[in-house]
């Protein structure tokens, strides 16, 4: 059972149109009809057979339709997962502090300041030690050594080495 041509494009053009305007989000009905397995597998199955005996391209446009209209999968990890957690209801204590975080920008400041000293004094000690991360890695060639046990079939290895 062959299509013509100009019925597999007419088919294909509702298949688009389904896919451009109605599958984000899919219809709840075809959502339901397809939540099952069975239901994929069977839709899917149909889409084979349409392509090895009715038409390529009706089979290939439809087979995209279905797969767009299949619901997602979404599982939950476990139960400590950060994404699972509720967040916690504020009495009026909690709410009250929040206020007065607030109203007291100063002390957020401050603390941004002292995390801004301490990573420049880090800076400042990187570099009096030699191990600034803004030099050029040294070249590797000469820290070659000869023989170093290891456990596999390399019979060379670079020691204190820049990794590129």
């Amino acid at each position: 059972m062959a299509l013509s041509k100009n019925l597999q494009y007419i088919v294909a053009g509702f298949f688009v149109l389904y896919i451009v305007f109605f599958t984000r989000p899919a219809p709840t009905t075809v959502v339901n009809l397809l939540a099952s397995p069975v239901a994929q597998l069977a839709a899917l199955s149909v889409v084979v057979y349409v392509g090895a005996c009715v038409s390529l391209l009706v089979a290939v446009v439809a087979a995209l339709a279905v797969v767009l209209s299949i619901p997602n999968r979404e599982y939950a990890g476990k139960e400590d997962d950060k994404t699972m957690k509720k967040p916690a209801a504020k009495g009026k204590e909690g709410l009250e502090e929040d206020k007065k975080k607030e109203k007291t920008p100063l002390a957020s400041g401050v603390a941004d300041l002292s995390r801004i000293a301490a990573s420049a004094a880090a800076k400042k000690k990187t570099a009096e030690s030699g191990d600034s991360a803004d030099k050029d890695p040294e070249a590797a060639g000469d820290k070659v050594v000869a023989k170093v046990e290891t456990k596999g079939s390399e019979t060379f290895c670079l020691q204190n080495a820049a990794p590129f």
